[in-house]
């Protein structure tokens, strides 16, 4: 007679158990690369979404002002510029960058109202919708020297033309035929919206800049060093064919995808990304992706504000 329980189960076998881990893994293989495109999909979202907050900002501060922000003064300024009342000057004579003007318009107008012996307060104090998710969540760089020793980083830039000089703001080293402009008299007039003659949907405002391994450990580079109260400086200000400060530029410049090897640098102040595409907004408040093999004479054009040419538009 068979005293065996009816309602017992058999263990498995070690092939059974190979098998079933053997299945496990293949599901864990197919499922891994969907998991990443997910995440991939949600940071580029939460980047674009970034730059259509920055865009509404500088909608906001041409419906304030009837003029975009500047691009600032020298990148050696340390301290924010201020009216004869004590409180920030604003674009035509502000020393601090584009990203320190659009604070109140990015819901930050506490840290913009800071006193000016806060100044170093503000420099240090970091601004979310300025980093891309992407790259990295909140930082500062510390050590620099001068005022404001702390200095929190941006991932950011805005398009300053062509071609131009970081820290230089004469028309002689300058192209000026972006939507920004430093606040200097030696520079062009402020830049309205019908200044964008090729029309705000042909035209960058802001974009993702080029940044190496350096900047996402937190170290100095050449556009990670400055902060985002920088002003016409490649901490804040990029071009489509390069910085002539330090002789890098190139005639058939396209934005350039992350290259994260040690000691990479970033001189050369460029347009790129960590994404698929390099995301911008346009001027006239609309985000898009442009590919890294976008054609070279198209980009320049995106870049311009006032070349006359038309193209088909990114998606």
């Amino acid at each position: 007679m068979n005293h065996s329980d009816p309602r017992r189960r058999a263990a498995f076998t070690l092939i059974e158990l190979l098998v079933v881990i053997a299945i496990i893994a293949i599901l864990i293989g197919l499922l891994l690369p969907a998991i990443q495109k997910v995440r991939e999909s949600m940071r580029t979202m939460e980047c674009r979404n970034n730059l259509k907050q920055i865009g509404l900002a500088w909608h906001n501060h041409h419906d304030t002002f009837k003029y975009f922000p500047s691009g600032g003064g020298g990148w050696w300024v340390d301290r924010s510029t201020r009216n004869a009342n004590g409180a920030p000057a604003d674009f035509r004579s502000q020393d601090w960058g584009w990203m320190y003007q659009i604070l109140p318009f990015i819901e930050q107008q506490a840290v913009y109202n800071q006193p000016a012996a806060n100044d170093n307060v503000v420099a240090a104090t970091p601004i979310k919708v300025y980093l891309c998710p992407g790259v990295r969540s909140v930082q500062t760089v510390t050590g620099y020297g001068g005022y404001c020793n702390v200095r929190a980083m941006n991932d950011y830039a805005a398009n300053g033309g062509s071609n131009g000089r970081s820290g230089s703001m004469d028309s002689g080293n300058n192209s000026f035929d972006g939507p920004i402009v430093p606040s200097t008299s030696l520079s062009r007039n402020m830049r309205r919206m019908n200044d964008i003659a090729d029309g705000l949907s042909n035209s960058i405002m802001v974009g993702e800049k080029y940044i190496s391994s350096n900047a996402q450990a937190g170290r100095f580079d050449c556009n990670n060093d400055q902060g985002y109260t920088d002003g016409w400086d490649n901490d804040a200000i990029v071009f489509a064919q390069g910085d002539r400060n330090w002789g890098l530029t190139r005639p058939s410049a396209v934005p350039k995808p992350y290259d994260l090897r040690p000691g990479n640098s970033t001189c050369g102040g460029w347009f790129g990304s960590s994404h698929l595409v390099c995301n911008f907004v346009w001027c006239d408040g609309a985000v898009r992706g442009v590919a890294f093999d976008v054609n070279a004479a198209n980009f320049l054009s995106m870049c311009s504000i006032n070349d006359g040419r038309s193209f088909p538009m990114p998606d």
